[in-house]
């Protein structure tokens, strides 16, 4: 029997065969040798990302209680969990204290009938004596002072203000005086739109969020022992106070927007040259692992501010009881 005989061209075809799937097979090798170092190498990352994380958690609550019960001075911390988890945490809480001339925030937008309150004293804990107003209170120097107040996000028209001035005279008496804004005048008593700038106005740099905020509205008020004199609200007067005159301390301003359907942002800008007092502080963790990978927090902590319906309570200082 006669064989077909190989030709010449056909030599060498085994060893091509085996190679080729010699290199397929590596591939193949190397692709999963690859993936499974991708997810691994994701897996380390993931998890030093958590851990770095969770140290930045820690550094805040940390600081927070730290800060607890204080009002200012810059704190610094550091803090060791090697031991626990291989990270370290620094942490820096700092007074939420506006530049001069520049507008402070609310931190959040600010639903209907809910406040925005604002610190006016230099210590928010330590309330002076009758007559003894901190040097860096907002309003400490028996002259007219105005502030500024801008309400509404671009283009959302309708909302008014109602504005709650807390003060205290020189006899140690708190008094407390109301503004009313409104856009649209839709009330008659004390609601007023002579003195509101209607927008979108221009970018104001917000210094507390590091950003700048455009508002539909805005209006400037006088508080503190001014001349309010009978020019109504043309001049920012208050509505139905007449014991202003006698002003010594200005303690709270707290802000409530109405009419508004959704939350709204609320700032506060000071008279020119002016600067506001702190309004708590704000807080920034960077946790990190030994590998260096790092996570930053950052926590703004207002100073607490009573609900708002506490504008509504009705408080009896003396020792004999309310009655009908």
């Amino acid at each position: 029997m006669n064989l077909p005989k190989n030709k010449r061209s056909q030599k060498g075809q085994i060893l091509i065969i085996f190679l080729l799937v010699l290199v397929v097979g590596v591939a193949i090798v190397l692709s999963v040798a690859s993936r499974s170092l991708t997810d691994i190498r994701t897996t380390t990352t993931s998890d030093e990302s958590n851990r770095a994380y969770f140290a930045a958690e820690a550094g805040v609550e940390s600081a927070l209680k730290k800060i607890s019960g204080t009002t200012g001075g810059e704190k610094n911390f550091s803090l060791d969990f090697t031991g626990v988890n291989q990270t370290t945490v620094n942490v820096a809480a700092r007074p939420l204290k506006s530049a001069q001339d520049t507008l402070y925030a609310s931190p959040s937008e600010v639903a209907k009938d809910d406040v925005f309150q604002l610190s006016l004293l230099d210590d928010f804990n330590n309330l002076k004596a009758p007559g003894a107003a901190a040097p860096n209170d907002y309003y400490n120097d028996g002259n007219p002072d105005t502030l500024t107040v801008f309400w509404g996000a671009s283009g959302v028209v309708g909302t008014a203000l109602e504005i709650s001035l807390v003060y205290r005279d020189s006899a140690g008496t708190y008094g407390i005086t109301k503004w009313g804004l409104d856009p649209s005048a839709r009330a008659n008593f004390c609601f007023d739109n002579a003195v509101i700038t209607t927008g979108p106005l221009p970018l104001e740099p917000a210094g507390n969020l590091g950003i700048g905020l455009v508002y539909q509205y805005k209006a400037t008020i006088n508080v503190g022992n001014g001349n309010y004199g009978a020019g109504g609200f043309a001049a920012g007067t208050p509505c139905g106070d007449s014991n202003l005159s006698n002003i010594r301390q200005t303690v709270l301003l707290r802000v409530r927007p109405l009419y508004n359907t959704s939350s709204q942002p609320i700032g506060v800008k000071p008279a020119s040259g002016r600067a506001l007092p702190n309004q708590g502080f704000e807080v920034e963790s960077t946790g990190s692992t030994l590998s260096g990978v790092t996570r930053k927090l950052r926590v703004i902590q207002p100073f607490p501010a009573l609900p708002a319906i506490f504008d509504y309570v009705l408080f009896n200082g003396s020792s004999q009881p309310l009655t009908k």
